[in-house]
């Protein structure tokens, strides 16, 4: 008789808090998977399986050798990550645990699938086609508005999502995608070619709903203010709760709707949005698994709720009970980008130098690396948060990204190359 335990899959893409979220959640052991993960490993899981998370066949055969090995097997899979979603569904329907559907699956993995079925389903979308390589794109490109957007279909975090401002740019920005996706074969397990060219909204606001889903109903936990580059890119560089379209009723139904038709019915749903100068809402995409950036961290700051509690009961159980919160002030989390060059020294301020809105700072660089343009979150130094407990919010704020800047100019001493 194998013994059960929880298996969390991408605990390692700054979802830390989602072990002890877990073990709250359930009297079973957690686990956790990393390649190589027995060495220099999180100590913080009660067990670590060897193998890769983000690949379909390489995570299910890694369960199935502990198995072997230890005589345990998983009871519950709870993805976190956008690549974790595929394989956490193989190991889920090998061992018949709940997880997401099969239609939920196809729809919220695949950017163009999920456009259909919203366009289908009632939700706006901008205008957007498939392709597979540059000739399909450029005819295409014919009948096609400008600007536009082109990205990857299957791929998250920024990558590849690049600006086009005339047909004129769609070979660079058709290198892009092949430079972000050629190993997706390899890592992944998933194709390498599968792209999207969308319309470009002139958006007033960009933002997230977060949306918890259960058996028994879905219920939206928070609207999240973002923050992005300049284009050609679209990397999100902050987050704020609560969103200055917290009481947007038209917002958060379409995000309820949006779930529904894409029949997610375990965890949080990430469902991001555009609003235009009109006040047009415009589904972006759906992704079925926790927010990242930070939110669920800034989010327990200010409602005193850990989310990632909350996706992992939706995996445990048919029904979650959310506990009564209320959101006061303002919690926010800005990303660090250092100027180009090579680092050549950090100088971290002592903890009582920080402005004191601070509660969090977070570096993922060392002395000697080399600071790549900023293409996707992949390219970011590090993230700081702030809680301003007595904010009174009347506009989209700022101050956190300017003090995110102030402190980067601090930290990275670079050295041009």
């Amino acid at each position: 008789m194998y013994s059960k335990y929880c298996l969390l899959l991408g605990t390692e893409k700054n979802r830390f808090r989602a072990l002890v979220a877990t073990a709250r959640a359930t009297n079973m052991k957690i686990a956790i998977m990393a390649p190589s993960g027995l060495v220099n490993g999180n100590r913080y899981a009660d067990l670590v399986i060897d193998g890769n998370p983000e690949n379909i066949e390489q995570a299910l055969a890694a369960v199935q050798a502990f198995a072997e090995r230890e005589g345990m097997q998983p009871g519950a899979v709870v993805p976190l990550t956008e690549m974790t979603i595929a394989p956490g569904a193989r190991i889920a329907q090998y061992y018949n645990l709940n997880y997401l559907s099969e239609k939920a699956l196809t729809l919220t993995r695949n950017k163009f699938e999920m456009r259909k079925a919203a366009h289908a389903g009632g939700l706006n979308v901008p205008k957007f086609a498939r392709f597979n390589h540059l000739e399909q794109l450029v005819t295409l490109a014919e009948d096609f508005p400008f600007p536009a957007v082109v990205k990857p279909t299957n791929a998250g975090g920024s990558e590849g999502v690049t600006y086009v401002a005339s047909k004129d740019d769609l070979a660079s920005a058709f290198a892009n995608l092949r430079r972000v996706t050629e190993n997706y074969g390899s890592k992944f397990g998933m194709a390498d070619n599968d792209y999207q060219i969308e319309q470009f909204v002139d958006a007033r606001i960009e933002l997230s709903v977060e949306v918890l889903n259960t058996k028994t109903g879905r219920r939206v936990l928070a609207v999240t203010d973002k923050e992005l580059t300049p284009l050609p890119h679209f990397v999100e560089i902050g987050h704020s709760l609560p969103s200055i379209e917290s009481d947007n009723e038209a917002l958060k139904q379409a995000a309820l709707k949006a779930c529904e038709v894409l029949d997610v019915e375990h965890g949080i749903a990430h469902v991001e949005f555009m609003i235009d100068h009109s006040g047009k809402i415009y589904l972006l995409e759906l992704n079925a698994r926790t927010p990242g950036g930070g939110i669920p961290e800034i989010f327990e700051k200010i409602a005193g709720v850990n989310m990632l509690e909350l996706h992992s009961r939706s995996y445990l159980y048919d029904e979650v009970e959310v506990p009564a919160y209320h959101m006061s002030g303002l919690a926010a989390i800005g990303f660090m980008k250092a100027k180009q060059g090579t680092i050549e020294r950090i100088k971290l301020p002592a903890q009582h130098k920080l402005p004191k809105e601070v509660f969090g700072l977070q570096l993922w660089t060392s002395e000697g690396a080399r600071v790549n343009p900023l293409y996707s979150n992949a390219e970011l130094e590090g993230y700081v948060e702030f809680f301003w407990p007595d904010y009174e919010l009347n506009e989209k704020p700022k101050e956190y990204l300017m003090l995110t800047q102030q402190l980067t100019e601090q930290i990275f001493e670079m050295v041009e190359i």
